[in-house]
């Protein structure tokens, strides 16, 4: 992918399965709809899909991270953010149904492009509310908006899959999972 500058955009929401359980049974139904070789049109369905099923649970949200950059950093912070898929360390270690779950949603977009450019404008928008769920649910407002043919690559995963084992609340209380902010 070298020699296209992109921009980097993600989102990730932490829930409790106690109070989001449907969000993560609907969110799973969406994910299992397509394949990762979907055509754009399917992929961009999906993620609007999933960011209408966060956006209207927002509130049940208890903590999250977002990134947006437009510089060389974008593979470096793709790599990053697919760690958990690669590494059985960065997943759920609990053994027993409920705690927590997360969603993630990552795209890379040509830098400059529709696309880009509305993300770059969403993200400015947060000012210093950095780590609200208005900002949270601003960002998500923008993914109908977006042309999925300036996406470079995208992902969209729930962590866990399964609903036999969610993080832990001591999980969440360990360095590797403090970019996970909580919600104001």
């Amino acid at each position: 992918m070298a020699g296209v500058p992109r921009s980097f955009f993600s989102v990730e929401l932490c829930f409790p399965f106690a109070r989001a359980h449907a969000v993560h049974d609907e969110v799973r139904r969406i994910l299992g709809r397509t394949g990762d070789d979907a055509p754009p049109g399917a992929k961009w369905a999906n993620h609007r899909a999933v960011a209408d099923v966060l956006l209207q649970n927002i509130g049940e949200a208890a903590r999250g991270c977002w990134e947006y950059m437009d510089d060389d950093s974008g593979d470096t912070m793709w790599d990053d953010w697919l760690l958990p898929l690669k590494d059985r360390s960065r997943q759920p270690a609990g053994d027993a149904a409920g705690g927590w779950f997360t969603m993630t949603m990552m795209l890379q977009a040509r830098r400059h492009s529709p696309t880009d450019r509305v993300l770059s404008k969403a993200f400015a928008a947060a000012g210093d509310q950095l780590w609200t769920r208005g900002t949270f649910g601003a960002m998500l407002q923008a993914i109908p908006a977006i042309a999925f043919s300036s996406v470079v690559r995208d992902a969209l995963y729930l962590m866990p899959r399964d609903t036999n084992r969610g993080f832990t609340d001591a999980e969440l209380e360990l360095e590797r999972m403090k970019y996970l902010r909580v919600l104001g």
